[in-house]
């Protein structure tokens, strides 16, 4: 059944034919399989290039809409710029095409809303402490009555900080409209 190997010179002769017929086949293999992957990645390389242009095609669009969008509400609060700084803000805050903002000008400062000094700056009166004490304590509606109090005949940034902590005790209340209409009917 089992031959023995026996080297004989029709066998040794066969070698050379044997090993020229395993590289034709082999070579050209290797060859294909080297030139699909290079096609391959060429394939991925330029789907990526082409993903990156309409990605940017899209952003750049993107970009455009979104400072047009911004251009358009810039100018119409320019158009308001006759009216003081205050009603300028509530009219923005009104028109729903903003939910905040700052009013700057030509030189850069702040026009609206000034900066307040922090609460600690000057020791509460009487009354801004009473009204802190309602907050506290948890009767938010008789600290609301208490700030407007305050707000009555007080100087400006005074009303305002009462107007604010109203509206701060409306919202903890849990009575967030009434708190927003605080705020827009005293600014406005």
């Amino acid at each position: 059944m089992f031959r023995p190997f026996t080297s004989t010179g029709r066998d040794q002769a066969s070698w050379p034919v044997l090993s020229l017929l395993l590289l034709v086949v082999l070579v050209p293999t290797l060859g294909v399989l080297w030139f699909m992957d290079q096609a391959m990645r060429n394939e991925r390389l330029a789907v990526r290039q082409k993903l990156s242009e309409v990605y940017r095609a899209s952003l750049s669009d993107a970009r455009d809409a979104l400072e047009a969008r911004w251009r358009l509400r810039l100018l119409q609060l320019e158009v308001d710029r006759d009216l003081p700084a205050g009603a300028r803000f509530a009219r923005a805050i009104r028109s729903g095409s903003v939910e905040s903002l700052l009013l700057y000008d030509e030189a850069g400062g702040v026009l609206y809303p000034q900066p307040t000094l922090p609460a600690q700056a000057s020791p509460p009166s009487g009354p801004w402490r009473r009204a802190r004490r309602l907050e506290q304590s948890g009767a938010l509606l008789d600290a609301v009555d208490a700030y407007d109090a305050i707000a009555v005949g007080a100087e400006a940034s005074q009303a305002a900080r009462a107007i604010q902590s109203a509206a701060r005790a409306l919202q903890r209340a849990g009575q967030t409209d009434a708190a927003i209409g605080r705020l827009l009917d005293g600014f406005g």
